[in-house]
């Protein structure tokens, strides 16, 4: 049942991007936070093709060691078996207290970058449903790591593109001043809305239990133009 849901929702999501100038390729791996108002976040994160349980599990294990966040309802849906042409996926959510620092700071980016280094392109997406002081980090590049930031209501989404995976520490800049920040706005292309907070909710849902295709499908192409894996 989730292989033939998967499929027909993404089939009706993807339908907006395939209307856009240049379809963008799929991240490998995809990252939603989602800050709950009850301070319990939920976590999904979905990679672009099928990794093993096990390998799913490492990756989870030395991301809350690094950050000591406190996981609950962990669940790791890894494919069993191939299935014809149909996109195989292995999808992980958990939830965990306070992984956005409210009532403002710096979103954790860094912690999934530093466990998910061997990835060549990620997305990470933080949904904030409640006022949030933004902190960072902001756009930054370097000879290992060129990280995009782009935000709009209620969402920050940050482009990731790794050439060299070789770096132990990462230390990203903090966002621009208040002026800046609105200069930049004001000369920046409009940003393309966020989707609503329901259907957001709905989509972390339909990842937990394991149609992890369509809710990849959906992140990646309506919240912004997905960054091209490398290779």
């Amino acid at each position: 049942m989730r292989g033939w849901v998967a499929v027909v929702l993404a089939g009706c999501l993807w339908v907006p991007a395939a209307a856009s100038a240049a379809p963008a390729a799929e991240p490998e791996l995809l990252v939603l936070v989602s800050a709950g108002s009850n301070g319990i976040d939920h976590v999904a994160i979905t990679y672009w093709g099928a990794v093993s349980e096990r390998t799913a599990r490492d990756h989870l294990r030395a991301l809350l060691k690094s950050t000591g966040w406190e996981a609950e309802a962990v669940v790791v849906d890894a494919p069993k078996k191939a299935s014809g042409k149909q996109q195989q996926m292995t999808s992980v959510s958990f939830n965990a207290p306070a992984i956005v620092p409210y009532p403002g700071g710096i979103l954790p980016v860094v912690p999934f970058i530093l466990a998910y280094k061997e990835y060549a392109s990620l997305v990470v997406l933080f949904q904030i449903q409640r006022p949030f002081g933004f902190g960072g980090p902001a756009s930054y590049q370097d000879g290992q790591v060129a990280l995009t930031l782009q935000q709009s209501p209620n969402l920050y989404r940050y482009d990731v593109r790794i050439t060299d995976g070789s770096f132990t520490t990462l230390t990203l800049p903090s966002a621009p001043a208040a002026a800046e920040t609105t200069s930049q706005q004001e000369t920046a292309p409009p940003a393309r809305k966020s989707p609503p907070i329901y259907l957001v909710l709905a989509l972390i849902v339909l990842a937990s239990v394991g149609v992890g295709a369509a809710v990849y499908l959906y992140l990646a192409s309506h919240t912004s133009g997905a960054s091209r894996p490398r290779g």
